[in-house]
């Protein structure tokens, strides 16, 4: 009884630690993206200070070097969980100074294929207005990347950019 006792109270203590991390979290993302939408900069110092940050980023996107995350799930509109992949496109930033990767969104398994989403390949000039994202690492049990096949389960900005040949990614 005293065992149970003991591991009832850590499970106890951990619960009410998580939930002050997890209040945090949420401050953090509220104030976040309360703030006004700025132009996102080529280069910034503090990366966590950007982070659910409203931005804006005019350029041209890359779509011959899109990456796929994924899985991933959405529920469809009957209803059904749909598995499939978000579409990473590098875009070009119009100023000349590197690129950025957008997450343009999930897509169907079966929509993968770029020839089938035709009318969502924007081409030219465009401005994109986003939140700004500081990817995170691989996590436990969280298969590694396949970057041969351009899969990928989590963010690793230096492999994506090598493996599609992105040498100015930022």
């Amino acid at each position: 009884a005293g065992l149970a006792m003991a591991i009832l109270i850590g499970f106890g203590t951990w619960q009410v630690e998580r939930l002050g991390w997890k209040t945090e979290l949420i401050q953090r993302i509220e104030a976040g993206l309360a703030q006004d939408p700025v132009v996102l900069p080529a280069a910034v110092d503090d990366p966590a200070a950007w982070d659910y940050r409203p931005v804006s980023i005019t350029g041209t996107f890359l779509h011959d070097r899109e990456l796929y995350l994924g899985p991933r799930t959405l529920k469809g509109r009957d209803g059904l969980n749909q598995t499939g992949v978000h579409v990473l496109t590098p875009l070009l930033r119009a100023d000349g100074q590197g690129m950025v990767l957008v997450d343009r969104g999930f897509v169907p398994a079966d929509r993968q294929d770029p020839a089938t989403r035709a009318d969502g390949q924007v081409q030219g000039v465009v401005t994109v207005s986003g939140i700004a994202r500081v990817p995170q690492g691989q996590v436990w049990l969280q298969p590694d990347n396949r970057p041969e096949g351009n899969f990928w389960f989590w963010m690793d900005l230096p492999a994506m950019a090598a493996s599609r040949g992105l040498t100015d990614l930022s």
